[in-house]
């Protein structure tokens, strides 16, 4: 291990999950839902839905609950909203009385939850599934949908830029490898729903930009993708730094020259997949 300054990280048995668990990870998963707002057209729901009446809908790892805050917003109060994770540390406080929220892995759901949800909805945990993880969390979310409910998930695919991002990204890969999770997920996606048992299923890709020559968009695409790996630090460094640096100054280093990158390089992106499938 390489010596630095730690944050704070899950204390889940088992965990895999590789981003923290603090008030500076709060403020990026923030930025980053916005983010995604604008870059998926200002939508929260894609797959076919409609949310009227008695309806269930669940958000496995719901991390700070600002999809639910938000679609709560937007349903009437009769429609039961629950959030599952890890890690309860980010949940929000004195959430709406129809948001549920409790602490547990997607991988491992209540029995009690069988085809119960019109809706589930997840975004963003190739961070935190293993490659042997994924086959059991979707099955066991094809379990809990309500049967003609939907699943709508969301994943992150590769940054296009330069030598510093091609060369960061590479030594994340291998961090990623040495957690055992699921790199290329996104690429796999609509297989594994269809192996789970979905069918219907579709999938739509767009583009974060990054770097300052996109303007507010690029510069808060460039914020959040350089948070994710701000918050890598810790396993990426306790884990040795796998030959690419010998200090935190050297990360922090590494990290400000893909930032300049960004910001220097138009065309500068990162991929972004949201995908629907139906039971």
């Amino acid at each position: 291990p390489i010596q630095h300054k730690a944050r704070i990280y899950t204390p889940f048995p088992g965990s895999a999950y590789v981003l923290p668990s603090d008030d500076l990870e709060r403020e990026r998963l923030e930025l980053q839902h916005h983010l995604l707002e604008r870059i998926f057209d200002g939508k929260l729901l894609h797959a076919p839905v409609a949310l009227d009446g008695e309806l269930e809908v669940l958000e496995t790892g719901t991390g700070t609950g600002i999809w639910l805050l938000q679609l709560a917003s937007q349903v009437s109060p009769s429609v039961s909203l629950t959030g599952l994770d890890i890690e309860n540390r980010l949940f929000p406080i004195n959430p709406p009385n129809n948001i549920t929220l409790s602490t547990g892995s997607v991988t491992s759901m209540p029995l009690e939850w069988s085809n119960r949800f019109t809706l589930v909805h997840q975004r963003l945990l190739r961070p935190a599934l293993r490659r042997s993880d994924w086959p059991i969390a979707l099955k066991e979310i094809y379990r809990v949908v309500a049967p003609g409910g939907w699943v709508q998930l969301c994943e992150v695919g590769e940054r296009t830029s330069g030598p510093a991002t091609a060369k960061h990204s590479k030594y994340t890969d291998m961090l990623y490898d040495f957690r055992g999770l699921f790199t290329h997920c996104s690429h796999h996606m609509s297989r594994m729903l269809t192996e789970a048992g979905f069918v219907n299923v579709y999938s739509d890709q767009r583009v974060s930009r990054l770097g300052k020559w996109a303007g507010q968009d690029g510069i808060d695409g460039r914020d959040n993708a350089i948070g994710v790996w701000k918050g890598q630090k810790t396993p990426f460094l306790n884990a040795g730094g796998f030959g690419y640096v010998q200090s935190e100054e050297e990360f922090d280093q590494r990290l400000q020259e893909v930032e300049q990158e960004w910001d220097d390089t138009p065309g500068s992106t990162l991929k972004f997949f949201m995908f629907y499938a139906q039971k």
